[in-house]
């Protein structure tokens, strides 16, 4: 206020013509002047804040609606309306079930059974083939074969002997074509760096190899088993849900021992049934069982668990379905179908070792497992099996271990010993 008065003071000596004041004076004023306004702003600027501040916080507040008559706004916000409602209620709800908690922690077994009598006829003699002689391995996992025909070389010996003729690669005209200790990627052993006469009707000259003799011929006969079509599969799955602590299997109660023992599989009358024809897994392919009993191929049976917990165990049923999985191999000229060999080993009276060399063509079957369960005691637990972790890993065999079985094709008395590792092709 005293500066107020003093800068008052100041302006009215200048309107009337008084001697001037000092400039220091005058300076001393207007700072004066300038200081005290700026603190009364901020005060009444500080004091307006607080009042802002409690009045807005003693106060309330209410939604204004409006309402818009209009039918074309007011169909498009009920149809809106039911499609959020249907999404929920149909997709997360009842397809989905986002309700329920999901675990893939599955575990499965799988064992089977195969059955059933072939004929085959070498050198002129019929003879008969049990499980024995055409399953492999014999362990009855979920990943077997069937061995529909073969191939057969009989009594080789370690030595050396021509190629096999129909190896082009290997004919020659002289021992410069043919390689001194090479190997062929195709061929029967080491090159000696020899070319000599084969025994085949033809004049042909091939290179000398070192190994097992007679080589086998890819010309000779393919020897067929028949009644393969006949042959049963017997499966027997058990899965658990380790979380819920459920199991179950494919025997259901209601199967007894006459019924498994009339029964075979089908999809309408009898979809429970574990017993399975070969020709009926071939067909479910839609594969021709002539084609695979010459050639040889991979059928797949998948075992489909879907189980919804929260009802009746007694609804948790498996399905069935069949397809072939090396479907590729069909469209292709070369290494058409499935096809390895083994040996059977023996020694003569002297003390040497042969053997019989079998190239074996057959029906292989993997037996996968997969679905989905939910805990029928806690409707948020929710398990999915996936395809995956059908199988526990004792049961997925490499295709050498799958045929470095105990036993074999053993289609003569004089050869009853241990099948050697197989090599694919």
């Amino acid at each position: 206020s005293i500066s107020l008065s003093l800068f008052l003071a100041f302006l009215l000596s200048l309107s009337v013509s008084l001697p001037p004041l000092p400039i220091s004076l005058s300076l001393f004023l207007f700072f004066s002047l300038s200081l005290s306004v700026s603190l009364s702003l901020s005060l009444s600027l500080s004091l307006r804040i607080k009042m802002t501040f409690l009045r807005d916080f003693f106060t309330y507040e209410t939604p204004k609606s409006v309402v818009v008559k209009s039918w074309t706004l007011g169909i498009l916000n009920r149809v809106m309306q039911l499609l959020i409602i249907i999404y929920f209620l149909g997709w997360v709800f009842v397809h989905e079930k986002a309700y329920q908690t999901k675990d893939t922690n599955i575990e499965s077994t799988v064992i089977t059974k195969v059955k059933g009598f072939g004929e085959t006829v070498i050198n002129n003699e019929t003879l008969v083939l049990d499980v024995a002689d055409y399953v492999l391995p014999p362990q009855g996992t979920a990943l077997f074969c069937v061995v529909t025909a073969m191939r057969i070389t009989e009594k080789q010996k370690r030595g050396i002997c021509p190629e096999d003729p129909s190896n082009t690669n290997l004919r020659c005209v002289d021992d410069a074509d043919c390689t001194l200790h090479g190997v062929h990627q195709i061929g029967n052993g080491i090159l000696t760096g020899r070319c000599v006469n084969t025994t085949s009707a033809q004049p042909i000259k091939t290179c000398e190899v070192r190994g097992w003799c007679p080589v086998e011929l890819d010309e000779s006969p393919k020897i067929l088993v028949s009644r393969v079509e006949n042959f049963t599969i017997f499966i027997k799955n058990s899965i658990r849900f380790p979380m819920f602590k459920f199991s179950k299997g494919n025997m259901l109660p209601s199967i007894t021992v006459k019924y498994l023992q009339s029964c075979f599989y089908h999809r309408e009358f009898h979809p429970f049934c574990p017993i399975f024809r070969l020709k009926d897994i071939v067909s479910w392919a839609q594969q021709d069982i002539n084609f695979l009993t010459r050639k040889g191929g991979v059928i797949g049976i998948k075992i489909e668990w879907n189980c919804n917990l929260d009802r009746s165990a007694d609804l948790c049923i498996p399905r069935y379905s069949f397809q072939r999985l090396d479907r590729v191999s069909v469209t292709n000229n070369i290494s058409q179908g499935y096809n390895f060999r083994y040996a059977l080993y023996n020694r003569d009276s002297n003390g040497t070792e042969y053997r019989k060399l079998v190239k074996a063509y057959g029906i292989r079957i993997d037996i996968m497992v997969h679905g989905q369960g939910a805990d029928r005691y806690k409707a948020r637990k929710f398990e999915e099996v996936p395809e995956s972790h059908s199988h526990r890993s004792d049961t997925r065999l490499s295709s050498v271990e799958l045929y470095r079985s105990r036993q074999g094709l053993s289609l003569s008395p004089d050869l009853s010993s241990t099948p050697s590792e197989s090599s694919c092709k």
